[in-house]
């Protein structure tokens, strides 16, 4: 029997029960209980190319809900059951199904079966077959005008270029795909990278598994969709730039004189600052140029002299939030005298690791991001960290990147492997669970309690294994997975996929219509995991998460902004600069399960005023100008006072700091290999403030007059 409730976005919940009248259990071969979605598209039903295998067990008496399906309410879903080999009882669920007693309130943003062990996963098949809702979710689903989601391909081991091949063949033998499909071109993933990024046919989505199963050639490994990345989120001049103090900096230390004895101010002269964001001039088009007009931006027009422009390397294809130039409206205030670089960061991993190569090699010296890609690793360096590793090794290369806006939402462990016989029934065969703790009657608790406000989740699950799509040749042999369930047992959210032989992550994202109690399990369906395996999850998208038990909090670092070549900046109110604490939401460092620490280095303002970006921030503080909050906003102000002391070294100090006054000033230099970047941040964090929770906000708000007062003298004003 079953039931079903409509949720949202054109989409239906069924829930199947049966009864078995024998006082036995029953189980019947796995691939003789399963599950068909259909759907119209244009007024022509069509089945699933796939089918999906469900509960093949079936218990004594009646079971009200043995497993939840959803779908898209213009088809039904219909579940076959094969007795005997040869008797088949079928049911089919659809929009005018009996309505479900008692409605629930958590659901997956996209529709499906549960755990897919096909290549494309969960999140591709819902949108080939028509349930990934009207409205796809942008958090997962970046679509074109040309019915085309850009995805991720990893190739197995030794197949990219036949991949590489088949992408551009034209159809049927190919899929035919030209050059302006591809984010990064094929000639240089063959030569650098592991994974493909290209726009593809939604139409053809399900036809990529066949490549992968062994039944064509088997040269996917998997794909899935490439998601979307969060953005750590003049006329008017920052605040920050007093919080910091570099407006007295330019004021009152110099750099030398003019051949008529003008005083040349230590403004960032000399140095290259490039941007990695978002977008530059997408929201209204032309108010870059407003931006120069009013001395916002350098330019031709700009009325204080600074006359070159912004080089925009690459501009987002499409429409974004143009928080690219409110961080450069920040750098110019700081550093008015360096030249500035723009390059989208959002098209994909691979990409923003390429906008840095660039950078690098028109001798840009500072680079900043913004950019956090959810599903980038968080063990170990993915393709944007080794970038920046090898941009850093060059002599006065810096850089900063926000450290995320994700507070401590986070939990981390070792996974400690339960019985199989703790974990539900739904899970396949084998599967263990992790043990949060003990519950009161003694027994392991497979599940952490928690409770959820209204509105949209992003769960991201990592363990300590490779990652194929960072290396074709390594890859993860466990395959964890990430589930809401009841305290019944009963499966809530399930969109994991099979992770064994390729990346070790699984993303689950849902939303909740009505405030909501329910348990998180971590699971192994391979059976027990190798000893002291590091995991960790983040809440990238948290809304109202509250947990009931276990509630200790991890570090949210992720991604490239782990890696120790970079700076990671902190956020704190400009208002709070003289008594400064961070922001509550700016991500935490710390040390993981693996013993690794992760390190926010310093704090820099944030909430600061900016122009003419319509449709970004709010007036908070009744200025009559939009105010920048977040990391996003602490990195570009770290940045411009790096530059800012980055060009007046090689001044004061040709040959760098002598090591007498490193000794002295007790400066903890890193390194030899770049001794002009390690120099500036040794004196930048030798005198900033001390801001609270140093895995929060590093060493403290920066103090750009107290860091250079410890090498240089002021320049008196008469």
């Amino acid at each position: 029997f079953t039931c079903a409730e409509e949720i949202e976005n054109g989409l239906y919940r069924a829930y199947f029960g049966y009864t078995n009248p024998n006082n036995f259990a029953i189980t019947v071969p796995e691939e003789d209980s399963y599950v068909y979605l259909s759907s119209k598209i244009d007024d022509e039903e069509y089945q699933a190319i796939q089918k999906f295998i469900v509960n093949n067990t079936f218990e004594s008496g009646t079971v009200e809900r043995a497993f939840s399906v959803v779908f898209n309410g213009k088809g039904h879903a219909k579940w076959t059951l094969v007795q005997n080999g040869n008797t088949e009882t079928k049911i089919r669920a659809a929009s005018d199904s009996p309505v479900c007693q008692e409605l629930g309130s958590i659901f997956p943003v996209f529709g499906g079966v549960g755990k897919v062990f096909t290549p494309i996963g969960s999140e591709l098949t819902a949108l080939g077959t028509g349930t990934a809702g009207d409205l796809p979710s942008e958090l997962i689903f970046q679509l074109n005008s040309s019915e085309e989601v850009l995805i991720e391909i990893v190739p197995s081991s030794d197949n990219m270029q036949a991949v590489l091949d088949l992408l551009q063949l034209p159809a049927p033998s190919g899929f035919g795909r030209s050059l302006s499909h591809f984010i990064v071109a094929p000639t240089i993933i063959a030569e650098k990278y592991a994974t493909i990024d290209v726009y593809f046919p939604i139409d053809r989505l399900l036809e990529l598994n066949a490549y992968g199963d062994g039944t064509i050639a088997t040269i996917i490994n998997f794909a899935r969709p490439l998601y979307l990345p969060n953005l750590s989120a003049g006329t008017v001049t920052t605040q920050g730039d007093a919080a910091m103090l570099t407006n007295d900096v330019r004021e009152s230390f110099s750099i030398g004189r003019e051949a008529d004895g003008r005083r040349i101010p230590l403004d960032g002269r000399g140095v290259k600052i490039g941007v990695i964001s978002d977008s530059y001039d997408k929201v209204n088009p032309g108010e870059a140029a407003l931006d120069v007009d009013q001395s916002d931006l350098p330019g031709p027009e700009n009325d204080e002299g600074n006359i070159t422009p912004v080089d925009v390397k690459k501009d987002l294809p499409g429409k974004g939030s143009d928080e690219g130039r409110a961080m450069l409206q920040i750098i110019h205030d700081v550093a008015p005298g360096a030249e500035l670089g723009f390059y989208t960061g959002v098209l994909s991993p691979r990409d923003l690791a390429l906008g840095i190569e660039t950078y690098s090699e028109d001798g840009y010296m500072v680079i900043t991001d913004d950019v956090t890609y959810p599903l980038e690793p968080f063990f170990g360096d993915g393709e944007i960290a080794e970038a920046i590793n090898d941009f850093t090794a060059k002599p006065g290369r810096t850089y900063v990147t926000s450290s995320g806006n994700f507070a401590d939402n986070a939990q981390q462990g070792v996974f400690v492997n339960s019985s199989a016989t703790a974990v539900p029934d739904f899970v396949p065969a084998g599967t263990v669970a992790h043990v949060f703790g003990v519950n009161p009657d003694g027994s392991p608790d497979i599940t952490n309690k928690i409770s959820l406000e209204t509105g949209t989740y992003m769960f991201v699950l990592q363990w300590d294994e490779p990652q194929a799509s960072q290396n074709l040749s390594n890859s993860t042999p466990t395959d964890l997975d990430i589930y809401l369930i009841t305290d019944s047992g009963e499966r809530i959210v399930d969109t994991n996929r099979d992770n064994e032989s390729g990346d070790s992550v699984e993303a689950m994202l849902f939303q909740v219509t009505a405030n909501s109690t329910t348990n998180i399990m971590i699971t192994s369906a391979n059976g027990p995991t190798p000893a002291n395996l590091a995991f960790r999850y983040v809440v990238f998208r948290s809304n109202g998460l509250e947990y009931l038990e276990y509630t200790t909090g991890a570090p949210t670092v992720t991604g490239h902004a782990m890696t120790d070549a970079a700076v990671t900046v902190g956020a704190v109110f400009h208002e709070l600069a003289q008594n400064p604490s961070p922001e509550a939401f700016s991500s935490y460092a710390g040390v993981l399960s693996n013993n690794v620490a992760l390190n926010v280095d310093i704090s820099a303002p944030d909430g600061v005023d900016i122009n003419n970006i319509t449709n970004f921030g709010a007036d908070t503080d009744g200025t009559g100008f939009n105010n920048f909050f977040g990391t996003s906003a602490a990195a570009p102000h770290a940045a411009a006072t790096i530059a800012l002391v980055m060009s007046a070294l090689p001044t004061w100090y040709p040959s760098g700091l002598p090591q007498n006054l490193i000794t002295q000033l007790d400066l903890v230099v890193e390194s030899n290999s770049n001794l002009l970047g390690d120099q500036v941040l040794a004196l930048l964090k030798s005198a900033a403030v001390p801001s609270g929770i140093p895995e929060q906000a590093g060493v403290g708000l920066i103090n750009a007059v107290g860091s250079l007062q410890k090498i240089a003298t002021q320049t008196a004003i008469l």
